[in-house]
């Protein structure tokens, strides 16, 4: 009698096992120890195409393609430790296309031995092509985020922090890590516009729109333009920023060239107008000037001088807006910049004493040649020179140091005087803009144009109480 009920029991267990194994939603492959087949359920049988008359006369290798033999090892491996474990593998379907299959191996455990495997299949073809197409989208628009150097990101309110597109960690010259808290994003912003920003994220949180261009600095002192829009979305009752950044700083380059070229231009016009006009009546009053001087009164000798003096000052007005009006047929010469440096030197000495300053000059030893126009070369210096004595009133120390850096010739000037405030620092260069009481701004400007035709490049260095650095780069000859 209990022997009776012993086999009722099993053959209960029995069906129960089939019945799960049958209506599984997923596949469901027996394997033994060595890789054979016992039995499978009606899906894995459909999955792979086969009946399962067929299937129980197959080994799992007789299933996978020769790439993905690797399987049977972890098998193996999985045999040995007893413990579950997942793959991604590939099934040949017998009109012998590949499945793409997830796999969740079992062991098969009967006295505390491991007698063979279950395999729960899922099919996974459709889910792995979405999941490749959706690479390729992420990949193709990290791609086209970095040809237009535009970031993206999104900010959790909550959490505080941002998950920002790594385009945007390049903008910031920032290694990728995926978020950035608000106070570290924070630091970046220019200091002169940190007050703007925060008026513009506080008019985004009351549903204004939100479109700013500001400026961030680097880690490496780098300071780029940022051109940022934001809108608010709720996802899932949550209330998400959600937004865009784009590195402007060559559109804003490309602007400022466009409004200085434009500047020249009206400069240029304007010049060849005053020039004609002012010319004819210049040559008169000098000559008239020339004229009386002998024949006026001990009295009004110094007159007839300051008048002189004011006279040349206007032609020397005169022959630089010449020089900007209307270009000038040069030849270029390969001359020694350190010979003509010296000559500007001996001629600017005497104002130099005069105002106690002391002119100090190193020479780095062979320094190569430039080719130039050795009178426009010496035009650039005596006008930066003289605007580094003027700018030491009470004396000082001018340092002029010429170096060989790379493919160029380094000439720095560097003066002690009060420094040029960094909101005028920008503007120099630019036409009729001096610092300087009696100034026109158009040396600095005919320098920069002088410079910017030898192929060349002005720089002005300068701080409040830290006095002016000059730095000018002429192409080298090769030696």
């Amino acid at each position: 009698m209990r022997c009776c009920n012993r086999m009722s029991g099993v053959v209960v267990d029995f069906q129960k096992y089939k019945c799960l194994i049958e209506n599984n939603p997923d596949g469901v492959c027996e394997i033994d120890l060595q890789g054979r087949i016992l039995d499978v359920n009606g899906v894995f049988a459909q999955l792979t195409g086969r009946t399962k008359s067929e299937l129980v006369q197959l080994s799992l290798m007789d299933l996978l393609f020769a790439d993905d033999a690797s399987a049977k090892q972890e098998l193996d491996l999985l045999v040995q430790g007893a413990h579950r474990n997942h793959n991604r593998l590939r099934v040949r379907h017998k009109e012998g296309h590949p499945i793409q299959i997830l796999c969740t191996t079992v062991p098969i455990i009967v006295n505390d031995d491991v007698i063979g495997l279950y395999m729960i299949v899922k099919d996974i073809s459709q889910q792995k092509t979405v999941d490749e197409l959706l690479g390729i989208s992420q990949s193709m628009l990290a791609y086209s985020q970095r040809i237009a150097h535009v970031g993206s990101w999104e900010f959790d309110p909550v959490r505080q922090r941002s998950l920002w597109s790594a385009e945007l960690f390049n903008i910031y010259g920032l290694p990728n890590t995926e978020y950035i808290s608000l106070t570290e994003a924070y630091r970046y912003i220019h200091p002169e516009d940190k007050e703007r920003f925060m008026e513009s994220a506080q008019a985004l949180a009351e549903g204004q729109p939100y479109d700013i261009e500001f400026r961030i600095v680097r880690p490496d002192g780098n300071v780029r333009y940022v051109h940022s829009r934001r809108e608010m979305c709720v996802s899932n009752g949550e209330v998400h920023l959600i937004g865009t950044a784009q590195d402007i700083t060559d559109q804003k380059q490309t602007q400022e060239l466009l409004l200085q070229s434009e500047k020249l231009s009206v400069v240029g016009q304007m010049a060849a107008g005053v020039a004609h006009e002012i010319r004819n009546p210049l040559t008169a009053l000098k000559g008239f000037v020339q004229l009386l001087h002998p024949q006026s009164a001990d009295t009004h000798r110094q007159y007839f001088e300051i008048m002189q003096m004011e006279l040349n000052r206007i032609q020397q007005i005169l022959d630089e807006l010449l020089m900007l009006a209307k270009p000038q047929s040069v030849k270029y010469t390969c001359e020694d910049v350190c010979r003509l440096l010296q000559e500007v030197i001996a001629l600017m000495d005497a104002q130099a004493i005069m105002q106690q300053v002391n002119i100090k000059c190193r020479y780095s030893m062979n320094l190569p040649r430039v080719n130039c126009v050795p009178n426009q070369l010496k035009q650039v210096f005596v006008n930066v020179m003289k605007n580094a004595i003027e700018a030491m009133p009470a004396g000082g120390t001018l340092s002029i140091r010429l170096k060989y850096k790379k493919t160029w010739v380094e000439i720095e000037f560097s003066d002690e005087g009060v420094g040029i405030p960094a909101e005028k620092l920008s503007k120099l260069g630019e036409p009729f803009y001096t610092t300087k009481e009696k100034g026109t701004g158009l040396g600095l400007m005919v320098s920069h144009r002088i410079i910017h035709t030898h192929g060349g490049n002005l720089q002005i260095v300068s701080g409040m109480g830290k006095g002016t650095t000059v730095r000018i780069l002429l192409p080298a000859v090769s030696q």
